[in-house]
């Protein structure tokens, strides 16, 4: 047992770096390491609050263990990417009044003072 968190948080962020990097490995060695990320490294994360972690394990993990499936959905989404935008695009500009936007350019952000 881990006595210090810092340790676990250290080996998900080397596994994380091993991941993006996995495609330089050969099929088995992507296959041994994908599963061992999607069993033991993304509930760990998922347990520890760091859900942006685990996803991103989880997306690189499904790349190598469902190549079809995973090209196919990213296939569907990227075709799909432009009539989500204009369906924010269209529900911002209901619920954002006009005298707003005008005020406020779509990339203001309040200056922060220290």
């Amino acid at each position: 047992m881990v006595h210090d968190v810092r340790v676990v948080v250290v080996k998900l962020a080397d596994r994380l770096h091993n991941m993006r990097t996995l495609e330089f490995l050969e099929p088995s060695k992507q296959l041994r390491i994908a599963r061992e990320t999607m069993d033991i490294y993304s509930p760990i994360a998922h347990r520890l609050g760091m859900a942006v972690i685990k996803g991103e394990l989880e997306d690189l993990s499904f790349r190598y263990l469902e190549p079809e499936a995973y090209f196919a959905l990213q296939k569907e989404v990227t075709e799909k990417d432009p009539i989500h935008r204009k369906f924010l695009e269209d529900v911002q500009n209901t619920f954002v009044p006009s005298w707003w936007r005008t005020a406020f350019p779509p990339n203001w952000r309040p200056a922060l003072k220290a």
